[in-house]
């Protein structure tokens, strides 16, 4: 997925697996098929990281964990971004079988940061706002990495959210910020 789903072939994704063209239609009836079972991967891999960092964790220390381990990543040129936010949003008019499957994960990853906010002390009233705030630095902030090239980018993205956190932290009240 590291140039897209439309800028991805089907012979692209054999040639870099070294597989035979029969290979792949065995598994697969075409490239959707494989983007709906590369979403289903991405999502357990991604998710089950993410719920692992934030298992009993205060929002901070979550943000530090997980940033530093994308961080890692992006040293060792291990990240492209989020690969459910591109593929969706490559496909969120032309196929919305795929775009419905995407958007259920990515609602998934939301979840987690509000359950960090709630077990930080967050509202709950306040936290399903907050955590999608949260979530919207996270991919905006791996899109100007992808866009970028750019560790710093992930660097930025834990100032911000750690500024968000303290912010909501401090006002004390159900607001949402």
């Amino acid at each position: 997925w590291a140039n897209g789903y439309h800028g991805t072939s089907v012979m692209d994704i054999l040639t870099g697996a070294g597989l035979p063209k029969g290979s792949f239609y065995f598994y697969f009836s075409g490239k959707k098929e494989l983007a709906m079972a590369t979403a289903a991967y991405y999502e357990d891999k991604i998710l089950s990281w993410i719920k692992k960092l934030a298992r009993n964790a205060e929002m901070d220390a979550f943000i530090v964990e997980m940033t530093n381990g994308l961080l890692d990543s992006a040293k060792k040129g291990r990240i492209y971004g989020c690969p459910f936010v591109f593929i969706a949003s490559e496909m969120a008019f032309a196929d919305p079988d795929v775009t419905e499957l995407f958007a259920a994960s990515l609602e998934k990853f939301i979840d987690v940061f509000e359950a960090v906010l709630l077990y930080s002390g967050i509202s709950a009233s306040a936290a399903n706002a907050l955590a999608r705030r949260f979530f919207a630095i996270y991919e905006g902030h791996l899109l100007l990495y992808r866009i970028a090239g750019g560790p710093k980018e992930i660097e930025r993205m834990r100032e911000n959210m750690l500024e968000l956190y303290q912010t909501s932290k401090e006002m004390k009240s159900d607001a949402v910020i």
